[in-house]
Protein backbone atom coordinates (compact mmCIF):
# COMPACT_ATOMS: atom_id res chain seq x y z
CA UNK A 1 0.00 0.00 0.00
CA UNK A 2 1.12 3.14 -1.09
CA UNK A 3 0.83 6.48 1.24
CA UNK A 4 -0.40 9.78 0.24
CA UNK A 5 2.67 11.59 -0.33
CA UNK A 6 1.04 14.72 -0.02
CA UNK A 7 0.63 14.50 3.69
CA UNK A 8 4.60 14.41 4.28
CA UNK A 9 6.14 16.80 1.16
CA UNK A 10 6.88 20.75 0.78
CA UNK A 11 8.36 22.32 -1.21
CA UNK A 12 11.88 24.37 0.15
CA UNK A 13 9.76 28.00 0.11
CA UNK A 14 7.26 26.19 2.42
CA UNK A 15 7.93 28.16 5.94
CA UNK A 16 8.97 26.52 9.16
CA UNK A 17 5.11 27.02 10.54
CA UNK A 18 4.24 25.09 6.96
CA UNK A 19 6.38 22.57 8.29
CA UNK A 20 5.12 22.05 11.56
CA UNK A 21 1.03 22.10 10.64
CA UNK A 22 2.18 19.18 8.00
CA UNK A 23 4.31 17.02 11.17
CA UNK A 24 1.19 17.72 12.97
CA UNK A 25 -1.04 16.24 10.15
CA UNK A 26 1.33 13.29 9.53
CA UNK A 27 2.58 12.42 12.90
CA UNK A 28 5.36 11.52 11.63
CA UNK A 29 7.72 14.94 13.13
CA UNK A 30 9.36 15.28 10.05
CA UNK A 31 8.72 16.41 6.61
CA UNK A 32 10.38 15.70 3.18
CA UNK A 33 11.54 18.64 1.05
CA UNK A 34 10.47 17.60 -2.94
CA UNK A 35 11.73 19.63 -5.79
CA UNK A 36 10.89 19.21 -9.31
CA UNK A 37 9.59 15.62 -8.00
CA UNK A 38 12.80 14.65 -6.37
CA UNK A 39 13.73 14.60 -2.54
CA UNK A 40 16.42 17.21 -1.71
CA UNK A 41 15.78 16.85 2.25
CA UNK A 42 13.87 16.19 5.81
CA UNK A 43 13.35 18.65 8.07
CA UNK A 44 12.48 17.43 11.23
CA UNK A 45 11.10 18.68 15.04
CA UNK A 46 14.26 18.63 16.28
CA UNK A 47 15.89 20.66 13.00
CA UNK A 48 12.83 23.21 13.48
CA UNK A 49 13.92 23.41 17.43
CA UNK A 50 17.17 23.96 16.49
CA UNK A 51 16.28 26.69 14.06
CA UNK A 52 14.26 28.86 16.13
CA UNK A 53 16.40 28.58 19.03
CA UNK A 54 18.66 30.10 16.67
CA UNK A 55 16.23 32.86 16.53
CA UNK A 56 15.02 32.16 12.80
CA UNK A 57 12.21 33.58 12.13
CA UNK A 58 8.88 31.06 11.48
CA UNK A 59 8.08 32.06 8.35
CA UNK A 60 11.90 31.89 6.62
CA UNK A 61 11.63 29.08 4.01
CA UNK A 62 12.63 25.78 4.90
CA UNK A 63 15.55 25.91 2.45
CA UNK A 64 17.30 27.57 5.06
CA UNK A 65 17.27 24.82 7.52
CA UNK A 66 16.51 21.59 5.43
CA UNK A 67 18.67 18.85 6.26
CA UNK A 68 20.41 17.78 2.95
CA UNK A 69 22.37 15.00 4.44
CA UNK A 70 19.68 12.09 5.59
CA UNK A 71 18.85 8.56 5.23
CA UNK A 72 16.67 6.36 2.54
CA UNK A 73 16.02 3.58 1.36
CA UNK A 74 15.23 2.20 -2.81
CA UNK A 75 12.87 -0.45 -2.05
CA UNK A 76 10.19 -0.54 0.88
CA UNK A 77 12.11 -2.37 3.38
CA UNK A 78 10.47 -2.53 6.71
CA UNK A 79 12.70 -4.08 8.26
CA UNK A 80 15.56 -1.88 7.21
CA UNK A 81 13.74 0.80 7.76
CA UNK A 82 12.74 -0.17 11.42
CA UNK A 83 16.79 -0.78 11.96
CA UNK A 84 17.04 3.27 11.19
CA UNK A 85 14.02 4.20 13.74
CA UNK A 86 15.68 2.16 16.47
CA UNK A 87 19.41 3.34 15.66
CA UNK A 88 18.63 7.17 15.02
CA UNK A 89 15.11 7.73 16.53
CA UNK A 90 13.61 8.54 13.24
CA UNK A 91 9.99 9.13 12.19
CA UNK A 92 10.26 8.18 8.69
CA UNK A 93 12.27 7.09 5.96
CA UNK A 94 11.73 7.96 2.21
CA UNK A 95 11.57 5.77 -0.41
CA UNK A 96 13.37 6.87 -3.41
CA UNK A 97 14.67 5.71 -6.96
CA UNK A 98 17.36 5.84 -8.72
CA UNK A 99 16.77 9.84 -9.57
CA UNK A 100 15.76 10.27 -6.55
CA UNK A 101 12.17 10.67 -7.27
CA UNK A 102 9.68 9.84 -4.10
CA UNK A 103 8.74 6.47 -4.56
CA UNK A 104 6.84 6.25 -1.21
CA UNK A 105 7.30 6.95 2.92
CA UNK A 106 7.75 4.47 5.42
CA UNK A 107 6.33 5.43 8.72
CA UNK A 108 7.63 4.30 11.89
CA UNK A 109 3.86 3.63 13.10
CA UNK A 110 3.17 1.87 9.96
CA UNK A 111 6.10 -0.36 10.47
CA UNK A 112 5.22 -0.96 14.41
CA UNK A 113 1.86 -2.03 13.29
CA UNK A 114 2.76 -4.56 10.66
CA UNK A 115 4.97 -5.91 13.60
CA UNK A 116 1.74 -5.86 15.67
CA UNK A 117 3.00 -3.89 18.19
CA UNK A 118 0.32 -0.73 17.89
CA UNK A 119 -3.07 -1.07 16.54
Amino acid sequence: MTTDLTDFCLDSDATLIDAVAKMNKNRSRTVMVVEAGKLTGLVSEGDVMRALLRGVDTYAPLGEVVNRSFRYLTTVDHQAAFTLFQERGFGLVPVVDDDFHLVDVITLEQTLARARLVD
